[in-house]
């Protein structure tokens, strides 16, 4: 991981460069960036060499990386905890000495990857050419498949189907090991595919290639080459291709393709005489699958279902024998703890055929089935490996971060952003948060195929994402080899060994806490106290200057302490964690950027030491507490993310004086009774998403207090979550009469919860020009009456109706031309839908969770409409379930 660390250099060399109250020599940080820079632009261009040289040189830049920053940030840490002049002098002078050292490290390290650009133009590394499907026979014989009939059924329509103007291409995608060359391979011979087809032709792309193999293979598997042909120009090769394929009905199949480079080489190839012929080509990478097809929806292999799973395991181990009875249970859970993943399924299958065929012993398997597969799977961790080693830098990194969580866990897609930008691994680019990047990153690796899909919000937006147990074993295997981080699972895993010189801690369960009769002194496992090994580990923990992150994501039922004195921590992720008392230690890791856990007490105003705090995320057991944050909050300008569940700002005036500016303040949720005063506008103006909390018990009589017509001031504000809290549908507290309610212009998503804002000043959402997602709630606006006159929401794509005491709805056409997803909740008094959405043409789905008869009725209706125009896309989802009891408030989840 030496990009990733050289990176992370850099971002602390230009937090040294850009901090005014860090004392500093800029001759020498200038020298030292340009020196780092230079081994950037090296790790860069030799990423894809594996010679034994590159691997050492990157292996020493890592720690030479690591070194560097562990210096600049223990100089950080000194400096800000200094109490007197003498002190910061003595640092200062003992930093530059000690940088110098670096600098000079660094500058032999430049000379060294000089010698190795110089070696490697005089003797250039090959590519080696892993065609190797080339020599495979056209003809050869299916591998077992189970499932897919529909499938396969489906693929061969789509191959066989009416020519059209173009060359069409059919793509399949997905992870590896899930089966997408056994499907290619069961519909390529196909007795029906076999007669379709006059020519038909079989490659084996892979990560590496070169033309001239891919040529050879392709007029290989249609007629043998003689000897004369087998030496000639690649061409002559690709011409004699285009001819044998002009004028035919041809189906190439290029299996495992990882890239658009050879598409690009070769599509020219193959004639299109619009006479049926097709390409079939099976990838990881969906962007690849949309390049070659031009747009076409690629087919997407699914992962096997439970009795699928138990159908190829059966076939594995008893061949065309039955499965003995006695065997059927404990083989069928056996079955599915792998996954769904066809390679790990074989995987199995091969450890039980060595196992004596009694229950006891394929009970013993089962129990021991993951620890059994992570360490007999080298083969579906060499197919995975393929996928890993294809991954950009950049993406390496975020990649193997994820492996920090537990097996089937359920890792929240915002909090997975959160931490990868802590973490130093997100580039931040023009124009675009670190929130965007993040979301394009996760993006890429779903695409390839190696991250799943868990949860989607509402508005389709993904909400939590997983791995697939293999994947996760990988991201472990390799993370432990470049000393990412160590996983604490159980307390085998707490040896000095096994955690000294790992940059991160994560803890899968409750395997320690600290004493808190004697915090400072022991550490004290949940089932052991006595024989010494864990005061073994705390003197380690305490010594070590390396541990960058802990992070807990098991279960901890009782509010504990734990020890957390890490001088160069940057992350502290205890979400999971209730503190007792507030772990003032904290505020002594001044380089710490990522602060979370639970705490219903009052945050210190010394946590204002923590300057280079970017995200603080604060939890409470209780949502009915209430606490307040210190004033000092003011005076932490990294600050990128507040999120709270029922919090008291402090007055910002008096910080305002001071000329304080939280610029980079992005994201603030949780804040109970929000004054938006002109002085809080000047103090956050870049606020993009903003959670507000109003009470109906509140003294306040007039609204004008809160100053809500300033909102339209955050010119920089997205989304908007506004709720007032109610304790009944139906009750007589005061309307929101707000005749200067505005908002911003660039307002993209709007969420108003129990406001019960009279009907007429719903004109004001429709005039929100940027407006894309609308979430009304628990008696958003008052009446029965919901009637949209010259009201044009133009850009609202979702619209969310929750709760609300409506009964009768009338609207246009106009009023919603591109709306794409209606959900309906819990309105039972809704007569029905107006029926102008049947001539919506952008409209994609109707929820609706426990409505009347008659507003499902009017569901349906639009959906026979939307037929009647050709649209037979509308999916209507009718759902029901208990009605919800009505909370007193909010919480914005974890």
């Amino acid at each position: 991981m030496a990009y990733a660390a050289v990176d992370s250099l850099v971002q602390r060399i230009d937090q040294i460069r850009n901090d005014h109250e860090i004392l500093f020599d800029k001759q020498q940080i200038e020298c030292l960036l340009v020196k780092v820079s230079f081994l950037q632009t090296f790790l860069e261009e030799f990423s894809q060499k594996s010679s034994n040289e590159v691997k050492d040189m990157e292996m020493q830049i890592r720690d030479a990386a690591y070194a560097a920053e562990d210096l600049i940030c223990s100089y950080i840490s000194n400096e800000l905890l200094s109490m007197c002049e003498c002190c910061v002098y003595r640092n200062y002078t003992t930093f530059c000495q000690d940088l110098q050292k670096v600098v000079e490290i660094f500058d032999s390290m430049e000379f060294k990857t000089i010698e190795l650009r110089e070696m490697d133009s005089k003797n250039p590394k090959l590519r080696s050419s892993l065609a190797v499907g080339s020599l495979r026979p056209a003809s050869g014989g299916k591998n077992a498949m189970v499932g897919f009939v529909d499938e396969i059924l489906q693929i061969k329509d789509r191959l066989t189907g009416p020519p059209s103007h173009k060359l069409d291409v059919v793509s399949i995608v997905g992870m590896g090991g899930t089966g997408k060359t056994t499907l290619a391979r069961n519909v390529y011979d196909d007795a029906f595919i076999v007669y379709h087809f006059y020519i038909r032709a079989w490659i084996t792309v892979s990560q590496e290639y070169d033309e001239r193999g891919i040529l050879l293979g392709l007029l290989g598997s249609m007629r043998k080459l003689t000897e004369k042909e087998r030496e000639d120009s690649n061409e002559d090769l690709a011409e004699y291709l285009y001819k044998s394929l002009k004028g035919r009905r041809y189906l190439i199949v290029m299996d495992d393709m990882w890239d658009v480079g050879i598409w690009d080489e070769m599509r020219l190839l193959f004639p299109n005489d619009r006479n049926g012929s097709r390409i079939m080509l099976t990838t990881r990478i969906t962007d690849v699958a949309l390049y070659a097809s031009s747009g076409n929806a690629p087919y997407h292999v699914r992962f096997l279902q439970k009795d699928e799973s138990w159908d190829l395991l059966q076939k594995k181990v008893f061949k065309d024998d039955c499965c003995p009875p006695e065997l059927e249970e404990v083989g069928s859970e056996i079955a599915q703890s792998c996954g769904g993943l066809p390679l790990a399924i074989i995987l199995v299958g091969g450890i039980l055929n060595k196992v004596r065929r009694s229950r006891d012993h394929w009970r013993d398997v089962a129990k021991n089935i993951k620890s059994i597969v992570a360490t007999q799977n080298d083969q579906c961790l060499e197919i995975l490996y393929l996928s890993y080693n294809h991954l950009p830098r950049h993406l390496q990194m975020c990649f193997l971060y994820m492996g920090v969580f537990p097996e089937d866990y359920q890792i929240p897609v915002s909090k997975l952003i959160w931490l990868w930008a802590a973490e130093g691994f997100l580039k931040p680019c023009t124009n675009e948060s670190l929130e965007y990047v993040g979301e394009k990153y996760l993006k890429d690796l779903i695409d390839r195929s190696l991250v799943l899909v868990g949860d989607r919000k509402s508005s389709g937006k993904i909400k939590r994402c997983n791995m697939h147990d293999l994947v996760r074993d990988l991201c472990v295997r390799e993370a432990q080899k470049q000393k990412l981080f160590s996983a604490m699972k159980c307390r085998d895993d707490l040896s000095i060994e096994g955690t000294l010189g790992r940059l991160r801690l994560s803890f899968h369960s409750n395997v320690l806490y600290c004493n808190p009769k004697s915090r400072k002194d022991s550490l004290v496992s949940v089932r052991e106290h006595s024989d010494g090994h864990l005061k073994g580990i705390y003197d380690s923990f305490r010594s070590s200057p390396l541990i960058r992150s802990l992070i807990f994501t098991g279960t901890y039922s009782n509010p504990m302490n734990i020890y957390i004195g890490f001088r160069l921590l940057r992350v502290l992720d205890a979400d999971h964690l209730t503190f007792p008392l507030f772990p003032i230690e904290v505020v002594q890791l001044v380089n710490l950027i990522y602060l979370a856990f639970t705490f219903n007490g009052e945050l210190p105003a010394s946590l204002s030491n923590l300057q280079n705090l970017e995200i603080l995320i604060v939890n409470q057991v209780f949502w009915g507490l209430l606490s307040y944050l210190p004033s000092e909050v003011w005076r932490m300008p990294r600050l990128r993310l507040l999120k709270f569940v029922n919090v008291f700002l402090p007055d910002a005036l008096f910080y305002k004086k001071k000329t304080l500016c939280l610029e980079n303040l992005q994201t603030l949720l949780g804040i109970r009774d929000f004054r938006v005063t002109e002085d809080v506008v000047e103090i956050i103006p870049n606020v993009k998403k903003l959670g507000i909390i109003y009470d109906k018990n509140s003294s306040i009589n007039e609204w004008s207090f809160y100053c809500l017509h300033n909102l339209v001031y955050l010119n920089q504000l997205e989304t908007l979550k506004c709720h007032f809290i109610t304790t009944s549908l139906h009750s007589n507290s005061r309307k929101r009469d707000l005749p200067n309610l505005t908002f911003p212009s660039k307002l993209k998503r709007l969420t108003l919860r129990g406001w019960r804002i009279p009907t007429r000043y719903m004109s004001i959402l429709g005039s929100l020009q940027s407006l894309e997602i609308l979430k009304l709630q628990l008696c958003a606006f008052e009446g029965p009456e919901w009637e949209l006159l010259e009201e044009k929401f133009c850009r609202l794509k979702l619209l969310l109706l929750e709760q609300m005491n409506l009964v009768q709805w009338r609207a246009e056409t106009d009023n919603f031309p591109n709306l794409e997803h209606l959900i309906i909740k819990y309105c039972d008094e809704l007569e029905e839908i107006p029926y102008s959405f049947g001539d919506t043409p952008t409209l994609q789905s109707i929820k609706l969770l426990n409505c009347s008869s008659s507003c499902i009725a009017s569901a349906r209706q639009i959906q026979e409409n939307q037929l009647d125009l050709g649209n037979d896309g509308l999916e209507v989802i009718i759902q029901y379930e208990n009605k919800p009891t009505l909370l007193s408030g909010f919480t914005y989840g974890r």
